[in-house]
């Protein structure tokens, strides 16, 4: 199939050609005739596969541009193998939005690919990419609309170079004259404006109209005639959407475009030359025609089976302009701009974390409602067995500020990956996130109030401000979480006196941690002194908390690992899930710290007083 991407890699750009004859099928981009030769490989497509065939070229538009785009960034054969064929066959394995936007994660993220000369290029790859996507998913852009509903989305994404399509081609007609096609070029034109357009046949019939609204006429009026679409007139591509039409004309006829305008207005015209199996079109500049309502401008594109000496089609040219004024090898950026996919100003970094946010929110606050719903629930039958007072109430607090933590982590965890330079949001959301905190431990604290409570709550209060700065300074983040840990032991030490064995385990814990950061933190060599006192003061409350309440012991565990890992982050290089998983799990310990902040010392929590909530 002649839009068939897997046979363009590696581009013929690179030196690459086949060996023998390439026999190329009918494509709605190149033939006039398509509409003929596609029922035939519809009846026997639809005896393979039991659905109809479908054609969607503006996706096969979007393969092509992104052939462009790669082409500008893969320099050459070794760099594809090397940075790009992994990405594009897990891509291809895998038609998922999930994975695709895992993969142009990791490509961005390629120091080696993409450097200061092609950063541009990859940043507008990866938008269009996302856009793309997005429109795909959600069924926003004009190549949406033409998806089938009967196959998957990787069906949908891979349909050019399905086994069962190639099938249906070749078994449709005997005859390989009949069936086989070598017209490359075409031309697709972009309208922008409030316009009907018309395609005419070089004897003046009517090919096929589409009205601003975006519905379809069998008439239109041209020239004081009423033009009745041609019975046996070519199925050319023509669609509308978001103010602008799209044409797509073989160039094996001559075909006019008629513009009519319903209001006045400043109409663009843009247009591209592209020949099968070449990534490069020669992208004309934007044309404007002032035009009043009722005015018609007429775009003519005449036969161009035959290359100028210039190595161009015979170009097309209009009444008041003429796009024979192309701009041959044009940043690719153009193919962004030009086709306004967008329209928001978004980068694909922006698109990601928005693809990703808004499920977050949506099971958020599913999650949400379910807590209090359950919460509810469970406080109504327990009034009803007697086992509460009738004034106790569910506290909705605790799981407010539990799902809006969770919710800001991955949220600012995204930004910290995506765009670096948001370092003031992601700090921002780590205050809000440490506010929340505090309002948990704050709200234990008024219950049941005391000495061990106070002292987790100051401490937390240091574990916030040690998150916040540690985004600007790692050693200062540290020493807010020393200064944390030094109140946490001084707390424990004199709420239970440690035990023989737990000054055993500090020493054996404090000997092992030391040993290994001697053998692998060389790049600390000069920071060795304090890093060691901050391991034996962590290692001193790990042993102290052995014998604290279940909450708190298991609230310094995790802060002790997470510490542990927020140092392999350092050592090693640093990944998205590393990050996550050790953030996380810092996030974990605060909870729990927080809560912890309801016990009162001699009395288990199930034996102490009914609260006013519960």
């Amino acid at each position: 199939m002649k839009m068939d991407p897997v046979p363009q890699l590696p581009f013929a750009d690179w030196g690459f050609d086949r060996y023998g004859t390439t026999l190329y099928l009918p494509s709605q981009q190149t033939d006039s005739d398509y509409g003929e030769k596609v029922q035939r490989a519809n009846e026997v497509y639809r005896q393979i596969s039991g659905i109809e065939l479908w054609s969607n070229v503006e996706w096969e538009t979007r393969l092509r541009v992104i052939l462009n785009y790669l082409l500008r960034i893969v320099p050459n054969t070794a760099a594809y193998k090397e940075h790009m064929q992994e990405h594009i066959i897990d891509i291809w394995d895998d038609k998922s939005v999930r994975n695709i936007m895992e993969e142009l994660m990791k490509i961005a993220s390629d120091e080696d690919l993409i450097n200061e000369e092609n950063r541009s290029e990859a940043n507008s790859l990866l938008t269009y990419l996302s856009y793309a996507i997005y429109g795909f998913a959600t069924q926003s852009n004009i190549d949406s609309r033409y998806r089938s509903n009967e196959a998957t989305m990787a069906g949908n994404l891979s349909f050019v170079h399905a086994s069962d399509v190639y099938m249906a081609w070749l078994f449709s007609n005997d005859n390989p004259l009949d069936l086989f096609s070598q017209r490359m070029d075409y031309l697709r034109v972009v309208i922008y404006g409030d316009v009907d357009v018309a395609i005419l046949d070089g004897e003046g019939q009517l090919v096929k109209c589409q009205l601003a609204d975006g519905t379809f006429s069998d008439t239109f009026q041209f020239n004081g005639t009423q033009l009745n679409k041609a019975p046996h007139a070519p199925d050319l591509f023509l669609d509308r959407s978001k103010n602008q039409s799209v044409v797509l004309l073989p160039k094996d006829a001559p075909y006019e475009i008629v513009l009519l305008s319903n209001v006045e207005q400043t109409v663009e015209v843009q247009a591209i030359q592209l020949e099968v199996g070449k990534t490069n079109g020669d992208y004309s500049k934007v044309h404007t025609v002032e035009m009043a309502a009722g005015d018609i401008d007429v775009l003519h594109s005449p036969v161009g089976s035959d290359v100028e000496s210039d190595n161009r089609f015979s170009e097309a040219a209009g009444d008041t302009f003429n796009l024979a004024d192309v701009s041959q090898g044009a940043d690719t950026n153009l193919a962004v701009n030009l086709e306004r996919v967008n329209v928001l100003r978004l980068s694909w970094r922006h698109m990601i974390i928005i693809a990703y946010t808004l499920p977050i929110l949506a099971l958020s606050l599913v999650a949400l409602l379910v807590t209090w719903l359950a919460g509810g629930h469970r406080i109504r039958r327990k009034k009803r067995n007697g086992e509460l007072p009738a004034e106790v109430r569910f506290d909705k607090l605790p799981s407010v500020c539990i799902v809006s933590i969770w919710t800001l982590f991955l949220v600012q965890e995204l930004l910290y990956w995506l765009i670096p330079s948001y370092a003031f949001i992601r700090t921002m959301m780590k205050a809000v996130i440490g506010i929340l905190i505090l309002v948990l431990g704050l709200h234990g604290y008024r219950r049941m109030a005391s000495k061990l409570s106070g002292s987790l709550l100051v401490a937390l209060a240091f574990c916030s401000a040690a998150d916040i700065s540690i985004n600007y300074s790692f050693f200062l983040g540290m020493f807010f979480y020393a200064i944390a840990q030094g109140i946490l032991l001084i707390s424990f030490y004199f709420h239970e006196k440690p035990e023989r064995w737990q000054y055993i385990f500090w020493a054996g814990a404090s000997v092992v941690s030391l040993l290994l950061l001697f053998i692998f933190g060389e790049q600390y060599s000069k920071s060795f002194f304090p890093l060691s006192l901050y391991i034996i003061l962590l290692m001193a409350l790990l042993s102290t908390s052995l014998t604290m309440p279940k909450k708190v012991r298991f609230g310094v565990i995790l802060l002790t690992l997470g510490n542990i890992l927020s140092f392999v982050n350092q050592v090693t290089t640093m990944t998205l899930y590393g990050h996550i998983v050790t953030l996380g799990i810092y996030y974990l310990c605060f909870l729990l710290l927080a809560f912890s902040t309801r016990f009162k010392p001699g009395r288990k929590l199930e034996q102490l007083p009914a609260p006013a909530q519960a």
